[in-house]
């Protein structure tokens, strides 16, 4: 267990270490958010345009619940897609290759509580937002790392809600300040994106497998950036370094 010498942590810090994380770690973390964004992604799209939006084709009852079955599936993935970069981000923190395979048998895992985590904060959060915007707000500054705190110490919903809350708070103004500089980098690259598919547009489908890509690359950023931010309050209210908290998966 190391001592805690810095009582905060700097956006910048976080943002850099999430991009050196990524980097070190293109292939696994690319082929897990390719199976669990891209793809599922490029089916739904087959599914909407290629059935729906076709000559002579309709809204339907079963292109719906087609749509709405593939849905499902794709949020079940990207669940498990969270889970697998949160083990893969620590794997990799503390010095150790994160192999595709363990990553994914650990988001299999903690796939359920996640999913938990989402209904139960996405409602409050969802009520917050309506109330005013700011006790939306608030909650998700709140449960910033609940999912990171889930799959890492498995407490249980409601306990990882509480844990998030007790990791955050006192930093929840500077969690802000690093939620605005991930929507701004986010933003950015969607914009860039846009004008990519516009360039490439009169070739059947890359478009669309452009979009796909760059969605997956969002989801491991953001997946990874949350996780880097609870390793950080860690270091700073537990006192523990990353070694320690990755040993939990030993």
């Amino acid at each position: 267990m190391s001592t805690v010498t810095q009582t905060s942590f700097r956006i910048g810090g976080i943002i850099s270490q999430s991009f050196s994380v990524l980097s070190r770690n293109v292939v696994p973390f690319g082929v897990l958010a390719l199976l669990f964004v891209a793809v599922p992604q490029l089916v739904l799209n087959k599914v909407f345009f290629g059935t729906m939006v076709g000559p002579g084709a309709g809204f339907s009852f079963g292109n719906l619940r087609a749509i709405g079955a593939m849905g499902i599936i794709s949020a079940v993935l990207a669940l498990i897609l969270y889970g697998s970069l949160v083990f893969g981000t620590f794997r990799d923190l503390s010095g150790r290759p994160a192999s595709v395979g363990d990553s994914i048998g650990r988001g299999l895992a903690t796939a359920l509580p996640i999913l938990g985590l989402f209904i139960v904060a996405g409602i409050a959060i969802g009520i917050g937002y309506i109330l005013f915007i700011i006790p939306g707000v608030i909650l998700s500054l709140m449960w910033a790392v609940a999912v990171p705190a889930a799959v890492v110490e498995r407490p249980g919903v409601f306990a990882a809600l509480g844990r998030s809350a007790d990791l955050t708070r006192g930093h929840r103004w500077q969690i802000l300040g690093l939620a605005l500089v991930y929507a701004v980098i986010v933003i950015a690259f969607t914009i860039a994106v846009g004008l990519a598919t516009l360039i490439v547009s009169f070739v059947p489908l890359l478009p669309v497998l452009v979009t796909a890509v760059a969605n997956a690359l969002v989801a491991a950023f953001g997946a990874v950036t949350f996780t880097v931010l609870y390793s950080e309050l860690r270091r700073i209210k537990d006192g523990v370094g990353v070694d320690a908290i990755a040993q939990v998966f030993d």
